[in-house]
């Protein structure tokens, strides 16, 4: 599995430009490492790809020049690592052509060769170096031509490199010659000169800038002349750019492209590397697809990012596959499954060309981008689970440390409740990404207490609600009995679960994302109490019997008279 991206090497070139003023403002400090006043510092780094003829150098080396802006005097040296120098010269010529020496650096050891004592410029090479035109070149006795090389560049100047090859022409062209390709953009003054270089493409035809994204043919907009003397190098000096044009260099919309006759639509292409934009080129293969595939089919994406704006344009162009029925940017670490962050849409007048274009990535999908969490995945009738695929890795990437987990579950594992909970509440330690209710199943034992004996009956009826690092499915309204229920959330299959930067869930906690994560709790609802018998009716009480009468008095008898 290759994959590779273009570079932006001007840090290579571009070293740090220190000016200072004639005023110090004041400043009595002495400080033997402050340069004196009126000068420019410049820090230049040298390396093999900056050699026109090519090196096959590991070695590196530094320079640090200070030139006097009243006396236009020019001193510094550069230090050595990893070889020994024959010469170190200073040259003209801008970056990716060869020129004359101007001055032999002297070797004050091994490592260390210095300018020589009051060497000043003349108004050529002053204007050489304003338009990024001296260089350091390294000489050994195993690389006469050049073992390392460092551009200088001062000011509104910025230099890029980038290498050449069939594998980014478009449908892919296999060839055994390579090339690389040097642009020097003044800024201010919008002027652009290239410089392309080839080897083993003698007999090319025409060399163009072409406008179009990484993955898609353009117009020609700068034609290049082949060198009289060189057949293999091709340039254009001085190309005055309008604003919308430097606007499209920025945004990574040129690339330069060398045409032959066995190939007329071109031999060798290298996209020019933009400001704004980081260009990455990922190859599909079978052999990625989880699990593999034997399509022997194979397909190159080519991926325009604007990092400022986090937006992206896709071209997939895949060979044999033209009856694919589908193509897409998903999100899973590499040889994991994951599920459709990006679908890619077929070119109606060529088929094997899928792209999308102007996406806006989501902060979860930019951080999946850095973590080596998005790749891309071509399906066809006979490989509906995915004829090719490749991961999509940034240079400025690293596969995502750490894991995707259930923290705790509500109700918790082995629980038991007195009623059916309306709300299962899942924490993980990490937000999850596009949660569906087709992640996450519901059985219960069917009153055997055992799953997996196919008595299990499952509750389907669920809402789910996802917030934070929080998922809550919602079962209000399920009439539940008295059982063992099993909780699953996936984290293997087809569709598993993912959180935003890309990682599939370690539902079983084995340290390798792509187990499910299982709860299960069991519902015994208390039974209802016996009803109290009533009590027994009190007896009336007895009436009392109502008290007799007192008998009337006997009348006193009347006295005699």
């Amino acid at each position: 599995m290759i994959r590779y991206a273009i570079h932006v090497i001007a840090a290579l070139v571009l070293g740090t430009i220190a000016l200072i003023s004639g005023c110090d403002g004041g400043n009595n400090n002495n400080n033997s490492n402050t340069p004196p006043a009126n000068t420019m510092t410049i820090e230049v780094q040298l390396d093999a790809m900056q050699v026109v003829a090519g090196s096959s150098s590991g070695a590196s080396a530094s320079a640090e020049l200070e030139l006097d802006l009243d006396t236009d005097t020019l001193q510094g040296n550069v230090e050595l690592q990893g070889l020994t120098a024959t010469a170190v010269q200073l040259r003209r010529g801008l970056a990716g052509e060869s020129g004359p020496v101007a001055i032999e650096l002297e070797a004050s050891n091994d490592t260390q060769w210095m300018l020589p004592d009051d060497t000043v410029l003349d108004e050529a090479q002053l204007a050489a170096l304003d338009a990024g035109g001296l260089y350091l070149l390294v000489v050994t006795e195993g690389l006469p031509d050049g073992a390392l090389r460092g551009q200088i560049v001062i000011g509104d100047v910025r230099v890029r490199f980038l290498q050449l090859s069939g594998s980014q022409e478009v449908p892919v062209v296999n060839t055994t010659a390579t090339g690389r390709a040097a642009i020097t953009l003044n800024a201010e003054a919008t002027e652009l000169s290239i410089h392309v270089n080839t080897v083993g493409l003698q007999d090319a035809t025409a060399s163009h800038i072409h406008r179009a994204l990484a993955g898609i043919n353009g117009p020609v907009v700068i034609e290049l002349t082949q060198d009289v003397d060189n057949a293999e190098h091709w340039f254009a000096a001085n190309q005055v750019l309008a604003a919308e044009e430097l606007a499209d260099l920025d945004n990574g919309y040129y690339y330069v492209n060398v045409h032959s006759p066995e190939h007329p639509g071109g031999e060798l292409r290298g996209q020019l590397p933009g400001e704004n934009v980081e260009i990455l080129f990922t190859n599909l293969s079978p052999a990625d697809v989880v699990p593999p595939a034997t399509s022997g089919a194979s397909g190159l994406l080519a991926l325009t990012l604007q990092v400022s704006e986090s937006s992206a344009s896709f071209h997939l162009n895949n060979s044999g596959a033209d009856d694919a029925t589908g193509a897409a940017i998903r999100q899973a670490p590499l040889a994991q499954n994951g599920p459709i962050a990006i679908a890619l849409e077929q070119d109606v007048q060529n088929f094997s060309h899928w792209f999308a274009v102007d996406t806006a990535l989501t902060e979860g999908q930019s951080r999946a981008l850095r973590n080596q969490g998005l790749y891309a995945e071509v399906y066809t009738p006979a490989f509906p689970q995915g004829a090719m695929r490749g991961q999509i890795m940034p240079d400025n990437s690293q596969m995502g440390s750490g894991r995707f987990l259930v923290n705790s579950t509500v109700p918790s594992n082995g629980a038991t409740v007195d009623s059916f909970p309306t709300t299962i509440e899942i924490n993980f330690n990490a937000a999850p990404l596009e949660a569906e209710a087709g992640q996450f199943q519901l059985l219960a034992s069917g009153g055997d207490s055992s799953f997996g004996d196919g008595n299990e009956l499952e509750i389907s009826d669920v809402n789910l609600l996802v917030e934070g690092n929080s998922v809550e499915l919602d079962f209000t309204g399920v009439a539940a009995m008295d059982d063992t229920y099993q909780l699953t959330v996936l984290g293997s299959g087809d569709m598993p679960l993912t959180d935003e930067q890309g990682r599939v869930l370690d539902g079983d906690k084995d340290g390798t994302g792509g187990g499910d994560a299982i709860v299960t709790f069991t519902l015994a609802t208390p039974p209802e109490p016996e009803p109290e018998p009533e009590p027994e009716p009190e007896p009336e009480p007895e009436p009392e019997p109502e008290p007799e009468p007192e008998p009337e008095p006997e009348p006193e008898p009347e006295p005699e008279p």
